[in-house]
């Protein structure tokens, strides 16, 4: 059984000798540094002492010589283990099956003696250590009781409370632990007086105050009932002639249910904890010892291909569910399994069943019981279609909600249903319900994790179980996949463990495999090193000027020196801290000066870990468990709050007037109570930060194109620092309906270099809101993606600020308040922002909450693009497209804002039908300034909107009202009322009626910097629409609708309509669907198809052409084709959010370990086709066509995944093509070797010419050979094309004006490609020596200018190294090392090599000594140089 480890890091490299080729001589500068050399030297050598000293290795499995003395079985009851002897001195908590042992015939036993134990608990006075008379009394009891019993022995254990010893007991105890000794011993004396006994007989240890029976221990009324001792008596009963009886068979491998041998046993020699019988040839029947049994069954779960791993440090909290069938109709029983890896500290658990609106407002329909294993049954009821609010998208959604025995309890994200009228009949073969039904194991959905947890992982795996058989691990039946591979985790108490897998085979003979192992309340974890180097340099030549380097180049001695480290472990049972350091390479003077210093620009923390060798085709993964930009990374957490210093993301998300993201450096810290309220939120939250980031913030607001490539401001932003969003926003409003955030890798990518952002899936312009009242045929809510991130000016380094805070406090379920502060320095950003917010609920949709905000300064600046980043303009001003900032100054000054808003749902109130009324009003100042929401002018808007149903249930109809109106002073004013009616007439008819009025209006004098002062739209219109349906069979349907102008003024249009639309389904799985419309817009048409291939999916596309035109856009519109899943909220946007993992970026248990329960899909389409118009009425509007297919395949040995896009926008100024390929794909040839691919490609003209195109390619081939179990030959190669121009809206940001306050920037005026070329490989000619090599070619171009005016100006360089290393003997092994380094158009070379023998000290540390020979020339200046010496390492590791 091996120890596993959950958690991955980048672990600090070693440094090889062949970095210290380039040895120059320094000043005689020795003496003054001894004695920094030689506290690194006892820094090595001590760490390397220690570590080869350790007797006890972390992981390693208990191994005792007796048995568990009681066990705890999995719902925490006590009962006697089946085995006749103990485990000392620990209690045992086996995780397993009570099993009850077949009988075999044999011949009647004598009984094996049988040790009993007693336990009682004598209570002490404070700071008192003496024997009351009652606790006399009681051991008098109990010594009346055992008197006379055979092998009698005590257990004595002493504890006090946690209270502070008074000076008095200072006299005579130095601390609280030996005030429970005292306690024990007293015990211990009195009762072998008592009974005659040797002191022997009796062992008295103290736990103080650590284990506490009473909690919380720290409440003075505990601490009478933890001041105590526990006395545990042992004796072994008289072995009495047993009744015939037959003989159990012991179902356990290696007898792990037989009795232990006898401890006087003689010498008995074992193989693999098999013991020998007299003969020393066959295994023995008799009973082994405790530590023969660990062993024999870790050869047996090797030999199987079973694994039993542990993880101390590490407690992944899963939880998820899934379902069966999907898709479902009324009458439908759905089946819910649910999964989570900490049952242990959970007591019941439930799913709710809800339906949403489209802003996905719930309304919960169900709540279903699951039981102990997380499973449920729901029958959907009628009538779920009917309520037009929430049926008529379609879905259904369900969390998973467990609780602990504190009421506390722990949620899923929502998962969703399809919600139907009819099943498609059913061809080919049927999925397998029990295969679906695990789609959820070992996956992770959580969104509320309010449950405490103190625990170790414990994970069971197996590879190789045979058709037939069944497993149960840790006391649960596990599923097999099949390809016989399973994989089970729990979360347990961190205590002394039995661990269990048992394989039954068809005829029921089973195979049990327990084991023992420890997890302590305190453990930890340790890698690093410490690093000594001192030499003498020979040098000729200007090398310290060449290099930059007066320390190794300056000639003569010099030493350098590496502290780097990473730890993390238990403080107690509850507290973790995670801690890592890395002083770098650099002189000793120099080790430990400036740890807290950042620098996000270097080449380091830019690089991609994708792009390296260590995780290069294979499927592990890299987590950066301590992630910072300066030397050190500070964390304590209980998996809750915490304390930390290193880099972190900050969202203040509560609310929407103090909104904060930012990714930083520095100080942050959280604080979140035990108690939480019933709907989730722990009642107090703290949340304060204090950073000096180094970098700017940026804020960029990208409408959707229908495309996946979006081009950031800036470039060369700080990785991992960004956040992704989508919002889907109102039409009139503007303020946001929903808003998902999306997860790195899985959502988008993102190329930090050269700032652009990738999404997994085209985003479309507009989200369908169902209205009936068509504008032009082409209606919705706008889709935005908007990215917060960081980014430092090339040349500056900056001096920033940011430091604030939120606390929110929940009075009880229905009062909360929240204060939250934030103060910002930086550069033309300047900003102070505070606000309180009062939330006063009945139920999650019955709520009213007001904030206040005050902001001053005009803090980050927010851009806004309809292109995809081609062009921005700013909120506070406008940017001149491609060059300079172009920033206008808004108002900066003082400014206040409030918003006020509410819901009520009527069925909270017990009126029939329910229902919802919902109502805001909000006021920004000129100037106001935070995230999404600055007011160039004073703004004010109100908005209420209901939706009432008539009768139970919407038998009588649904009414949807809507009204907003919104006055901005000096700007841009409108009012818009839409109504809505629906009813169902009949099982075949049903009718809708709409009517939509809005007030357009300007005020005189428009400054508004982001309206037209000119050209503005203005007057009133109010539209009417009908729309009846008729369902005539399940075959086909058909519609009709007519719309009319009732009213117009001003500029207003005409906006009359008529059409007709209809579906057939030509067989169980195809359906086809069109509309056409004619009217003052002109015609419209639409046609699509659906497709269900099966219960879990279905696809649809549409055409629709729209040549018709509006008030504001008067050119005919063009066609859009939609596909996508008919379940989406939003077109295109469930994607998102159907599996994301709300906690981040988790990986799938299942996933880690091969396992696949459930099939896939192979292969994956999708289309998405936009034509119309996209912007704000009032700026003028882009025409665009767009286009994009999507395709993927997977299979256990090759995944693709690739798309093509098309797009044109035309405006009155220009019109821009843009076309996007992107292609990736991962081949598994077998176990050892893997082919790896990607090719993106991007091409963006402009008709104003060929300096506003932006274009990109990346091509990159890769082989990876990294044999698992024949690792004789390992080989990585890459290939790598990249071409850039950027777009024409990026800029460089190159230093700070401070005259100004404002960040300088340029434009990206040159173009540059490069081609990179990699190998790497090691070989093992035999187990001595070994030879290595390494080849890199780079050719890179630059052309100054983004046209072909300019010609390209090309570099090369070459790298090549060639290593042989020899194991000499035991403890010493030899390298010799040579490496070369040209770049050929500087005409320059760099060569030399090193050589170096290093004698093992231990395990962890060795010492070395070596010459090198560096030789540098460079015939275009003539600086060449030489240097040459010896040089002494010293290396310590643990």
């Amino acid at each position: 059984m091996t120890r596993g480890s959950t958690t991955a890091m980048t672990r600090p490299q070693t440094p090889n000798p062949i970095e210290r080729a380039d040895m120059r001589r320094k000043k005689k500068t020795l003496p003054k540094r001894m004695a920094l050399a030689g506290a690194v030297t006892a820094a090595c050598l001590s760490m390397g002492l220690a570590a080869a000293q350790e007797t006890a290795v972390r992981g390693r499995m208990l191994d005792r010589a007796a048995a568990d003395p009681r066990a705890v079985d999995i719902d925490g009851t006590r009962r006697l283990p089946r085995s006749s002897e103990r485990e000392l001195p620990k209690a045992t908590f086996v995780l397993g099956d009570e099993r009850a042992m077949p009988a075999a015939a044999t011949v009647s036993p004598v009984a094996a003696p049988a040790e009993r134990s007693d336990a009682t608990t004598p209570h002490f006075d404070s700071g008192a250590d003496g024997l009351s008379p009652a606790d006399r009394a009681q051991l008098d009891r109990i010594a009346g009781q055992v008197k006379g019993r055979d092998g009698l022995r005590f257990e004595i254990v002493g504890h006090t409370d946690t209270q502070a010893l008074s000076a008095k007991s200072r006299e005579r105890f130095a601390d609280n632990h030996a005030l429970g000794l005292a306690r024990a011993q007293q015990a211990a004396r009195y009762l072998t007086q008592r009974l005659g006994l040797p002191e022997a007989a009796a062992t008295a240890t103290s736990r103080g105050p650590d284990a506490p029976v009473a909690t919380p221990a720290t409440d003075p009324a505990n601490w009478a009932a933890n001041r105590r001792v526990e006395v545990r008596a042992y004796w072994r009963d008289a072995p009495v002639a047993a009744a015939p009886a037959a003989a159990p068979v012991d179902p356990g491998v290696c007898r792990t249910f037989t009795a232990f041998g006898t401890d006087d046993a003689p010498l008995r020699l074992s193989v693999d904890g098999q013991l020998l019988s007299a003969d020393g040839k066959l295994p023995s029947t008799e009973g082994a010892t405790s530590a023969d049994r660990q062993r024999c069954v870790d050869v047996q779960l090797e030999r199987n291909q079973l694994r039993l791993q542990y993880d101390n440090l590490s407690q992944p909290r899963r939880l998820s569910a899934s379902a069966w069938p999907t898709t479902v109709v009324a009458g439908d029983t759905v089946r819910f399994a649910g999964y989570s890896n900490y049952l242990l500290f959970t007591s019941k658990a439930e799913l709710r069943v809800y339906t949403a609106n489209e802003a996905m407002q719930r309304r919960q329909v169900a709540t279903v019981p699951l039981d102990a294993g997380l499973r449920g049954e729901w029958h959907v009821p009628d009538g779920l279609l009917n309520r037009v609010a929430e049926g008529a998208t379609g879905k259904l959604y369900y969390r998973v909600r467990v609780y602990d025995r504190q009421g506390r309890f722990d949620e899923t994200d929502d998962l969703s249903l399809t919600l139907v009228q009819r099943h498609k009949p059913e061809t080919g073969t049927p999925p397998d319900p029990v295969r679906e039904l695990l789609r959820g194991y070992g996956q992770n959905n959580i969104a509320i994790a309010n449950i405490p947890l103190s625990a170790g992982t414990v994970t069971a795996s197996g590879a190789a179980i045979r058709p037939g058989e069944s497993v149960r691990a840790l006391g649960f039946a596990v599923p097999v996949d099949e390809s016989g591979r399973f994989v089970f985790q729990q979360l347990v108490p961190r205590r002394v463990q039995t661990g269990e897998i048992a394989v039954t085979d068809a005829q029921g003979a089973t195979r049990a495999y327990r084991r023992d192992f420890d997890l302590p309340t305190s453990d930890w974890f340790f890698v690093g090193q410490a690093d000594l180097t001192v030499g003498s340099n020979s040098v000729s030549g200007p090398a310290a000027i060449m290099t930059n380097d007066k320390n190794r180049y300056g000639g003569g001695g010099w030493s350098e020196g590496r502290i780097a480290g990473y730890a993390k472990g238990q403080l107690n049972d509850r507290w973790t801290l995670t801690a890592s350091v890395d002083t770098e390479e650099r002189p000793l003077k120099e080790l430990f000066r400036n740890l807290d210093r950042k620098d996000p620009t270097s080449l380091f923390r830019r690089f991609d870990p994708e792009d390296s060798w260590s995780t290069f085709g294979d499927d592990s993964t890299t987590i950066e468990d301590a992630p910072t930009q300066g030397r050190f990374y500070l964390r304590v957490d209980d998996g809750r709050s915490q304390a930390m210093w290193g880099n972190f993301k900050l969202n203040f998300g509560d609310t929407e007037l103090t909104r904060v993201s930012r990714g930083l450096y520095g100080f942050h810290g959280r604080y979140l109570g035990e108690e939480s309220t019933s709907f989730g939120e722990a009642r107090l939250k703290v949340d304060a930060y204090a950073a000096e980031p180094g970098t700017l913030a940026a804020r960029e607001e990208f409408r959707g194109t229908g495309g996946s490539l979006y081009y950031l401001r800036n470039q060369d932003i700080t990785r991992g620092a960004e956040r992704v969003t989508l919002e889907i926003r109102d039409k009139d409003s503007g303020f946001v309906l929903k808003r998902t955030q999306l997860v790195p890798s899985t959502d988008y990518e993102i190329d930090y270099l050269q700032g652009r952002v990738l999404l997994s899936a085209p985003l479309p312009s507009l989200s369908d809101d169902g209205s009936l009242v068509r504008a032009g045929g082409f209606t919705g809510m706008p889709t935005y993606l908007v990215v917060d991130y960081e980014y430092t000016p090339l040349t500056t380094s900056l001096s920033t600020l940011a430091v604030g805070g939120r606390v929110s406090w929940w009075a009880n379920d229905h009062v909360g308040v929240g204060v939250t502060a934030s103060r910002q320095d930086q550069i033309g950003g300047d900003q102070r922002l505070a606000g309180v917010d009062l939330t006063l609920r009945k139920t999650e949709n019955t709520y009213f909450k007001g904030e206040f905000a005050r902001s001053k300064g005009p803090g980050t600046t927010q851009l806004d693009s309809m292109d995809g980043g081609f062009s921005f303009t700013g909120r506070n001003g406008s940017l001149i497209n491609g060059l300079g900032n172009g920033l206008g100054n808004g108002p900066t000054g003082n400014a206040n804002a409030w918003r006020l808003e509410g819901q009520a749902d009527l069925g909270d109130f017990d009126i029939r039908g329910g229902g919802r009324v919902s109502a805001y009003a909000q006021s920004r100042d000129a100037g106001f300034s935070a995230p999404g929401q600055y007011a160039s002018n004073a703004t004010r808007q109100v908005g209420v909107q209901a939706t009432v149903p008539f009768g139970e249930k919407a038998e009588n109809g649904e009414l949807r009202l809507k009204a907003d109106r919104r006055d901005e002073r000096n700007g841009y004013n409108s009012s818009v009322l839409d109504a809505q009616y629906s009813l169902t007439l009949s099982p075949e008819w049903k009718l809708g009626l709409g009517m939509r009025y809005d007030d357009k209006t300007g005020d005189a004098l428009i400054t508004s910097p982001s309206l037209p002062t000119t050209q503005a739209v203005s007057g009133e219109r109010a539209d009417a629409a009908v729309q009846l349906e008729y369902t005539g069979a399940d075959r086909w349907s058909a519609y009709g609708f007519a719309q009319k102008t009732l009213r117009r003024t001003g500029t207003r249009l005409e906006n009359d309509r008529l059409g007709f639309g209809g579906r057939y389904r030509v067989n169980d799985k195809l359906a086809l669907r069109g509309e056409v419309s004619t009217g003052d817009g002109g015609f419209a048409g639409k046609a699509g198809v659906d497709y269900q291939y099966d219960d879990r999916s279905s696809l649809y596309m549409t055409y629709v052409s729209d040549t018709g035109r509006t008030d504001e856009n008067l050119i005919g519109r063009g066609g859009t084709l939609v596909t996508g899943v008919r379940s989406r909220v939003g077109d295109g946007l469930t994607m998102f959010t159907e599996h994301r993992q709300a906690t981040g970026t988790q990986p799938g248990l299942t996933h880690a370990y091969g396992v696949q329960y459930a099939p896939d899909t192979r292969w994956t389409f999708g289309v998405n086709f936009e034509n119309g118009w996209v912007g704000a009425e009032t700026l003028g509007a882009t025409r665009r066509q767009a286009v994009a297919f999507t395709s993927g395949y997977s299979s256990e040995r090759l995944k693709y995944s690739g798309g093509l896009e098309y797009r044109k926008d035309r405006t009155t100024a220009e019109t821009r093509t843009s076309w996007l390929v992107k292609n990736s794909f991962s081949w598994k040839v077998d176990d050892d070797s893997r082919w790896i691919g990607k090719f993106n490609w991007a091409d963006s003209d402009s008709t104003t010419g060929t300096l506003a195109a932006a274009k990109y390619t990346e091509a990159m081939l890769g082989y990876a050979l990294r044999p698992a179990l024949n690792d004789r030959l390992n080989l990585l190669f890459k290939y790598t094309y990249l071409y850039d121009l950027s777009s024409p809206g990026q800029v460089v940001s190159g230093g700070v004006d401070s005259s100004l306050g404002t960040v300088s920037t340029t434009g990206i005026d040159y173009q540059q490609r490069s081609h990179v070329f990699a190998i790497d490989a090691t070989y093992d000619i035999d187990p001595r020596w070994t030879i290595g090599g390494k080849y890199a070619w780079r050719l890179g171009e630059l052309r100054a200018s983004r046209d072909s005016s300019s010609p390209w100006f090309k570099s090369s360089a070459e790298l090549a190294v060639l290593r042989v290393d020899w194991k000499l003997v035991r403890n010493w092994d030899w390298m010799l090392e040579w490496r070369t380094l040209r770049a050929k158009e500087l005409k320059d070379r760099k060569s030399g090599w090193v050589t170096a023998a290093y004698y093992h000290v231990n395990e962890n540390l060795k010492v070395g000594i070596g010459y090198n020979f560096t030789d540098y020339s460079d015939n275009l200046t003539d600086m060449s140089y030489r240097s040459k010496g010896w040089f002494l390492n010293v290396l310590g590791k643990f």
